[in-house]
């Protein structure tokens, strides 16, 4: 029974695609977003050291380790630590909540960035009417803080965001659409949605 669910399995498209889905899942907004953040609070290229000291120990182990076992048992990460020992399974699960819990932050977050695409879309097709964000530093804070989170300091939960709800559900139908057809489609969306945010922020620069 097992060979047969095994047989049933997709494979990626190519070692490519699965290079790029690599790269995606490993390099995230973390590296992408914090790390510059991270770098000037940290006292720039002293901040390195301890950074690349933990990634060539800690990191790039454990990320090899974990590729290494999904590639042996060809399975999902419960059923991954299942083969390896049965009452490990839990710890495959555990990894999976954890996947759940980032991306619930990560689609808002792509929600914001939908926010602002729409926004940037419509003053090109109306130059008259200006970016929120159109007017420095000034105005970037207020056009998020301000207008599209309202936020304000109190832990009370104030009403959804109607802008923000719709970006992220406008980012969990892309996520959807990108995964519904399988591996052998995510294959083909992983070359260009992992390259694309590093060609447009070399190009922005």
């Amino acid at each position: 029974m097992e060979g047969a669910a095994m047989a049933k399995r997709e494979h990626w498209g190519g070692r490519m695609a699965f290079i790029f889905a690599a790269i995606g899942s490993a390099v995230g907004l973390g590296n992408l977003w914090g790390f510059p953040y991270k770098l000037y609070s940290g006292g720039g290229g002293a901040f390195l050291i301890p950074y690349f000291v933990a990634m060539l120990v800690v990191g790039l182990p454990l990320l090899i380790l974990e590729y290494s076992v999904g590639h042996w048992a060809q399975n999902s990460p419960p059923g991954a630590f299942g083969r390896i020992l049965g009452k490990y399974r839990f710890v495959g699960w555990w990894l999976i909540g954890v996947a759940f819990v980032i991306i619930t932050y990560y689609t808002i977050i792509l929600g914001y960035s939908v926010v602002m695409l729409w926004d940037s879309l419509i003053s090109i097709v109306s130059p008259a009417v200006e970016l929120p964000w159109g007017s420095g530093i000034a105005g970037a804070k207020e056009a998020f803080f301000g207008k599209m989170l309202r936020y304000e300091e109190t832990f009370a939960l104030g009403p959804p965001r109607p802008a923000v709800l719709i970006g992220s559900l406008a980012s969990w139908a892309l996520i959807f659409f990108a995964l519904f057809r399988g591996v052998k489609w995510v294959s083909k969306v992983v070359l260009i949605t992992v390259p694309l945010p590093w060609i447009m922020l070399i190009l922005l620069t």
